[in-house]
């Protein structure tokens, strides 16, 4: 069977979560003797993807409701599909994804976010990670009403419905008001090249034997400001040390609770926050 996966994430420089779910999932594929097929965009960064007269092809492009795709050895490849779909869902309201074709469809395919894209004919899956834009919308600089209406047209449309938890799943059945059949949790897979476990285990500890390590972007939509606050009701004697390549909280911001909870910390610009 033929998986079709799409790339909207993958490649991106310093990695997403969303990316490694999506190489995860191709993986899975292959393990369950099926063939991932990648939906592929023809513009990468090193097209120049918003010189003008890029972004005037792509706006004609939008108006066209069907994206034709070419085969590839990988999978399929699109004109410039993803910022398409993007345009194309903005100047329709969202009421309008921009369908794709090929001439060999795959058996499924597996969206690992909601895209305003979609594949008629063949059974549609998308993966809903969170729902903290519509439930937390100050943490994010999303607009809540947009992305709503985009993960509902998304359920519609698919014919399943894939989260990565329990506390998700129950999100989207209570909050979108989905059929809890058609929501399905298979948790947060999970695969490590041996390659990182080698280094890995050649790696100088970061953390003190006993504490606790945060791994992630230290960014407002992962909450570190209610992480630091547990901590610190927590008492002393346990460190924490959170480990990220990209500091998007203001560092005034976070010691400015550290201050509130009493504790001391060392931080450094590489995104190596511990407190004790």
């Amino acid at each position: 069977m033929n998986i079709g996966l799409d790339t909207r994430n993958v490649g991106r420089p310093g990695g997403t979560g969303i990316a490694t779910y999506a190489t995860t999932l191709a993986e899975a594929c292959e393990l369950a003797g099926h063939s991932p097929r990648w939906v592929q965009d023809s513009m990468d960064a090193s097209t120049r993807p918003h010189a003008m007269e890029h972004r005037l092809s792509r706006l004609i492009r939008s108006l066209h409701p069907v994206s034709r795709l070419t085969a590839d050895p990988a999978g399929y490849i699109g004109k410039d599909l993803y910022r398409t779909a993007e345009i194309r869902d903005r100047l329709r309201s969202g009421k309008s994804p921009l369908k794709i074709e090929s001439r060999h469809a795959p058996s499924i395919m597996h969206w690992t976010c909601p895209l305003p894209i979609i594949w008629p004919d063949i059974p549609n899956i998308v993966t809903i990670h969170d729902l903290i834009p519509l439930l937390r919308p100050d943490l994010c600089n999303i607009n809540p009403y947009i992305i709503r209406k985009r993960i509902e047209i998304c359920c519609a449309n698919s014919t399943a419905i894939v989260t990565i938890s329990e506390s998700v799943r129950q999100d989207i059945i209570s909050h979108l008001s989905v059929p809890a059949e058609k929501v399905i949790n298979l948790s947060q897979s999970v695969s490590l090249p041996q390659r990182l476990l080698n280094e890995a285990h050649e790696t100088p500890r970061l953390c003190e034997p006993g504490g606790f390590l945060y791994f992630g972007l230290l960014d407002r939509r992962k909450n570190i400001g209610r992480l630091i606050k547990a901590h610190g009701i927590s008492g002393p004697g346990v460190p924490l040390f959170s480990l990220a390549r990209r500091v998007l909280v203001p560092l005034k911001n976070l010691r400015r609770l550290l201050t509130i909870r009493r504790l001391s910390a060392s931080i450094s610009f590489h995104g190596v926050l511990a407190l004790h």
